[in-house]
């Protein structure tokens, strides 16, 4: 039993030591070009608006003078901003150290998501190595966003949901709002979950209906209390469509998020055989939500914000389960042999 538990932590160390390498080279969105030789580079976090936006709100929240006007809706999501603000580093390098202690406790959380699916120890590896090794995690993870924030969130709160402590999912919910409001996935998840345990309807009820309170409340004194006083919604237009549909690259990334959990996922939905839905949905039900709820978003976001990866990213935290669990199935009908895997270690079925 020592052993293996020593095992675990000498793999997750070496996951969590390979989580920094691949975030390591975008760093503070290190490129390389030829503007890097001259001396009219602008500073990198000038690139983007929203890490503008964040490196500014960090200023604001450090008392620092903005130099431009505050935005929302960026200002509606000051969780980010606020701890990097505390650390003693210039804004972006802060932010992207918070970031990246946000990767590195998602990675925690996912392998703990994993091992409470039974899948065993070797499989719940591969499936925090295709988190650690993938686009979004190298693309997105430590530049200027809060995205891997909000990913860390959704990891602890499919997690507390799967363990029904609820008091620790409320506040992981409640901070997740602020970090950024796409947190509301959570909601579906935790009402499948509901279904699937087959709580007391007024139980469900109840605490869906806090939630949503919650989420609405604290949405609406973020935007009361936000430096930036004029309102920002999402709205649905034909020209973002337009504008995202003809850009290859929102397609690349997109794709490249997605990736192989995506790919993985998908097959449960496609291969009734494989997959009966009401037996599948009685063992994955949150997940499966979780999965078709995040990949809804990304279809609604096709048409009211400028489109990338990041959009899809938030489908990990319930992809990767299904993906592994995809991928046991594979291996107990000896479709996918262990040594198939990208991790070289080898796999026992529980």
């Amino acid at each position: 039993m020592a052993s293996l538990r020593n095992t675990r932590v000498i793999w997750l160390l070496l996951l969590c030591g390979s989580l920094v390498l691949v975030c390591l080279p975008r760093f503070n969105r290190h490129t390389i070009d030829l503007s890097s030789m001259t001396g009219g580079r602008q500073p990198s976090y000038r690139v983007n608006t929203d890490s503008t936006q964040y490196v500014l709100l960090t200023r604001f929240f450090r008392n620092q003078a903005v130099e431009e006007e505050l935005q929302s809706p960026y200002t509606y999501r000051p969780v980010v901003p606020f701890l990097a603000s505390l650390l003693p580093f210039e804004p972006l390098t802060a932010i992207n150290l918070v970031d990246l202690g946000a990767l590195l406790v998602a990675l925690l959380f996912l392998y703990k998501i994993l091992d409470r699916l039974e899948l065993g120890f070797s499989l719940c590896m591969a499936g925090c190595g295709l988190f650690v090794f993938s686009f979004p995690t190298f693309y997105y993870g430590t530049i200027g966003y809060v995205d891997p924030v909000l990913v860390a969130f959704l990891m602890m709160g499919l997690y507390y949901i799967l363990t029904e402590r609820w008091a620790i999912f409320a506040l992981v919910f409640a901070t997740g709002t602020l970090a950024k409001e796409t947190i509301f996935v959570l909601l579906p998840v935790l009402a499948a979950y509901l279904i699937q345990q087959r709580k007391p309807w007024k139980e469900q009820l109840l605490l869906l209906s806090l939630l949503c309170l919650a989420f609405v409340a604290i949405s609406y004194f973020a935007r009361v209390l936000s430096p930036d006083q004029k309102p920002y919604g999402w709205l649905p237009s034909f020209d973002y469509l337009l504008f995202n549909a003809a850009r290859p690259r929102c397609w690349i990334s997109s794709l490249l998020s997605f990736g192989i959990p995506g790919f993985l996922s998908l097959t449960i939905f496609l291969d009734r055989k494989r997959w009966p839905f009401r037996e599948t949905f009685h063992r994955l039900g949150p997940f499966m939500v979780g999965f078709l709820t995040t990949v809804a978003v990304f279809g609604y976001s096709m048409f009211s914000v400028y489109l990338d990866g990041r959009y899809i990213w938030i489908s990990y935290p319930f992809s990767i389960p299904l993906a592994a669990v995809v991928l046991r199935q594979l291996l107990q009908e000896g479709k996918l042999r262990p040594e198939h895997l990208t991790l070289k270690i080898p796999l026992k079925l529980p």
